[in-house]
């Protein structure tokens, strides 16, 4: 059941004996705000010299991997990608939705629009980066997930237990990993009921 604990909406940061304590919240709003938030973060942890770090990915509704990447980058030891295989299907429609929405010099984007309408292919992002070593994490990280941690927390729960970034403690998250996403919406030209659709499938 959906209750209240699923809108968890403050960011904090603790510090308890040897542990530090990080939730990011949900990977979605001011892209700035949330990454100064993290560069602070991880100034005062490295600040302390402490044992353990725990993030705190529960009652997360996940978001875009822009932000979750960027925490990640902070305790990586290599670098990464967020999926290990990601197609999509374009269609005209899809491509009215990105030439409306979109910043379409951007080369995800421009993919949409030269491939041929109806085309199943796959898309392969750059690896991540690393923060330099002088700003990571270096200790023992652990990642708290439950049945309220879903999409892109789910997924970076994932991401960070395929590279063995840190230890996962907690339930099943409430979504799989390995999923399809992005919706975006169009409205039928006669009754005007409007049809979702899912831009790509992601493997984790």
């Amino acid at each position: 059941m959906k209750r209240n604990e699923i809108f968890s909406k403050k960011r904090e940061l603790h510090f308890l004996n040897q542990s530090a304590y990080l939730k990011p919240v949900n990977f979605s709003g001011d892209e700035q705000k949330i990454s100064n938030f993290v560069d602070s973060s991880f100034v005062d942890i490295k600040k302390k010299n402490l044992l353990n770090l725990i993030i705190d990915l529960r009652n997360n509704l996940g978001g875009n991997d822009s932000f979750s990447d960027y925490l990640v980058s902070y305790i990586a030891d290599q670098t990464f990608r967020w999926n290990s295989g990601f197609t999509l299907k374009t269609s005209a429609i899809l491509k009215a939705h990105v030439r409306e929405n979109y910043d379409t010099t951007n080369l995800y984007w421009q993919s949409v629009l030269t491939h041929e309408d109806g085309s199943l292919y796959l898309y392969v992002f750059d690896e991540y980066k690393l923060q330099p070593k002088d700003k990571r994490y270096l200790g023992d990280v652990y990642v708290l997930v439950n049945r309220q941690s879903h999409s892109k927390a789910a997924l970076t729960a994932a991401q960070i237990q395929d590279y063995k970034f840190a230890t996962i403690v907690g339930e099943e998250t409430g979504d799989f990993p390995s999923l399809l996403a992005s919706q975006y919406g169009y409205s039928l030209p006669h009754t005007g009921i409007e049809v979702k659709l899912l831009k790509f499938t992601l493997y984790a």
